[in-house]
């Protein structure tokens, strides 16, 4: 067997080194890329999906105190039903909370922010709204109902404007995370950690620890992937149910403010529409309840359909009673009203409550793990290109030995 000369032995020996270890690397970054793609898209859908319910809960917040304070306007404070002002301030403050923890959940990974803008802005616009709202209250109870109506027309075009905003918001979350939901529907449903070398070897540079909580939190994230799809789901229907509660609330409300004088006469046909849009989620609702196998959420989901009928009708005839004899006969009905109103939300609420912690909750394993992975594919993408750059140099190396050798015979 003829072996190189003694003078390319040593270059050649290092361009077999350089060569392995470009291979070692590539594999690696094959190897990582697999296992970053599957948790980068559950890591994705978690956080989009969380950005969609605490987006959805600011938009039900704006009803309710757009709802809290025309509630004020046509009772006058009168009978015990001066609640309307406190209530509208506790949901200021829900909103404002809300509104910190949404910013918090967009500047976490993958950034997509096209309402950016409209999300630094939307405290000091709801703040505005919220005092404009005040005004005309005070303008009901001081100086009467025309006088009220005015400002009633600019508080509802702001709640409105409020309402798009955040409306685009939500179905900007739903999209994404519908589009994340269909790149995990071909994942497997179970969990394998890896295995082999280089697997070894990059799991070897998360540490102990990082890589414990990352075979962890990737099996709970691809094993719950499913039961926590349909809870989310129930939880999201629900939320709109919940709003469209308080929509109907607010708008046969207003009319029982406005007494449908000066061109403030939409009240019944806007609460006839958020109606038929509840009836008509209710089928999609309970079927997704059913599945859930929970026996007491499907004996209440049951019984929504009928009840909210029955709220809707009892607050026609309470807007009517307003107009035909305003806040002295009408703030009995009122308070029948309410309670019905609030017992509604109150039934939804355990379905709703579980989506609303998880969006409140940090979870900072999670968090993480997603830098560590980040750390690490910027690590692997660094010592491909060393090891390249090496293999260019022996390469170079070799070839200049040889030609030397070669002008030497």
């Amino acid at each position: 067997m003829n072996l190189p000369p003694p003078s390319l032995r040593l270059p050649m020996v290092a361009a077999l080194l350089c060569g392995l270890l470009v291979l070692l690397c590539v594999s690696n970054l094959i190897s990582f890329h697999d296992h970053h793609a599957l948790f980068l898209e559950k890591y994705a859908f978690v956080t989009e999906r969380k950005r969609l319910v605490q987006t959805q809960d600011l938009y039900n917040i704006v009803s309710r105190v757009q709802g809290q304070l025309t509630h004020i306007s046509a009772t006058l404070g009168l009978d015990h039903l001066d609640q309307g002002f406190d209530r509208a301030r506790d949901a200021r403050e829900a909103f404002h909370a809300g509104l910190t923890n949404l910013q918090q959940l967009l500047t976490k990974h993958p950034l997509n922010l096209p309402f950016a803008t409209e999300t630094l802005s939307l405290g000091n616009r709801f703040d505005a709204f919220h005092q404009q709202g005040i005004e005309m209250a005070h303008a009901y109870i001081q100086k009467g109902t025309f006088q009220g109506n005015q400002k009633m027309k600019g508080f509802d075009t702001t709640a409105d404007a409020l309402r798009t905003v955040l409306n685009g918001m939500v179905h900007h979350h739903e999209q994404q995370a519908e589009s994340w939901r269909q790149k995990i529907q071909n994942r497997p449903q179970a969990f394998v950690p890896p295995s082999g070398l280089t697997s070894l070897l990059w799991f070897h540079w998360m540490g102990d620890q990082i890589r414990t909580q990352y075979v962890q939190a990737m099996t709970i994230l691809v094993q719950s992937a499913s039961r926590d799809d349909l809870r989310m789901q129930v939880s999201l229907i629900a939320q709109e149910l919940q709003g469209l509660v308080i929509h109907v609330q607010q708008w046969l409300t207003d009319q029982a403010a406005t007494r449908e004088q000066d061109g403030l006469d939409d009240g019944r046909e806007e609460a006839r529409k958020g109606s038929e849009r509840f009836q008509s989620l209710m089928p999609d609702f309970l079927a997704l309840v059913e599945r859930s196998g929970n026996p007491a959420w499907q004996h209440t989901a049951e019984q929504l359909s009928t009840r909210f009928a029955t709220f809707h009708a009892l607050g026609e005839t309470m807007a009517a009673t307003y107009i035909q004899g305003g806040a002295k006969h009408g703030n009995a009905r009122m308070a029948e009203f309410d309670a019905m109103a609030n017992q509604l939300e109150q039934e939804l609420a355990p379905f709703i409550a579980q989506a609303i912690e998880d969006a409140l909750n940090e979870n900072f394993q999670y968090d993480l793990i997603y830098d560590s992975l980040q750390e690490i594919w910027t690590v692997l993408f660094f010592l491909l290109f060393l090891a390249i750059t090496a293999a260019v140099g022996v390469a170079a190396w070799l070839l200049s030995c040889m030609h030397f050798l070669g002008n030497t015979k």
